[in-house]
């Protein structure tokens, strides 16, 4: 069997340490089918991360605890020394390792890096759900269920979603024809998720009372 894919995501340290304090002890990347995502960073960004915890408040144990679950999520890397969007270091750090690192997508706290979009094919987002959506988006998708009736979507979708499983609700309608798909086709619309959930998925719907 071949080697997993990795794909890494260099983050900058101020939306890092936000990161891991909102989802602690949960992996801030998704799951992924097809490789595995892991955040990458220097020994200067994670001093810079518990630096940054430290002035919230937390006790030394918490930073620890968190700058602990960084390290099991991620991967150590080294800045590259060559020059990137600007002439200083300090500003640039997070570019520079994601450039060297091959990293497929940094996330940063600087718009006007942000506003470049893409360096040397590291793509640049400000947010993390742009990240998660990048991500994401080759995954490969199953349907799971048919609903009757746009309710019936509702709750099916809230019970994935609530099992962490991500779930959309795709309709089958067209407004101006006023249901008249339910009558062809016998369904409202279709529950969609990453087929990589699907088992799960379709357990937790067996035990719904539909």
């Amino acid at each position: 069997m071949g080697q997993e894919q990795e794909i890494i995501v260099v983050v900058d340290p101020a939306p890092l340490a936000e990161l891991l304090l909102e989802n602690s002890p949960r992996p801030i990347l998704p799951t992924l089918s097809y490789a595995r995502a892991r955040i990458g960073y220097s020994r200067r960004t994670l001093a810079e991360v518990g630096r940054l915890l430290k002035d919230k408040g937390l006790p030394d144990e918490r930073v620890r605890g968190l700058t602990d679950e960084l390290w099991r999520q991620g991967v150590e890397l080294e800045a590259g020394r060559e020059v990137e969007a600007y002439e200083d270091e300090g500003r640039d750090e997070g570019l520079r390792l994601a450039v060297a690192a091959d990293a497929a997508i940094y996330l940063t706290a600087d718009e006007s890096l942000a506003e470049l979009a893409e360096w040397k094919e590291v793509e640049i987002v400000a947010d993390i759900e742009e990240v998660r959506r990048i991500l994401l988006s080759y995954e490969d998708t199953a349907v799971v269920f048919r609903a009757r009736s746009e309710p019936e979507a509702v709750r099916v979708a809230d019970a994935l979603r609530e099992a962490g499983i991500e779930a959309r609700i795709v309709s089958q309608q067209v407004p101006w024809y006023d249901g008249v798909l339910i009558m062809g086709q016998g369904f409202w619309g279709d529950i969609m998720v990453f087929e990589k959930d699907r088992g799960e998925a379709e357990r937790i719907i067996e035990r719904l009372e539909l």
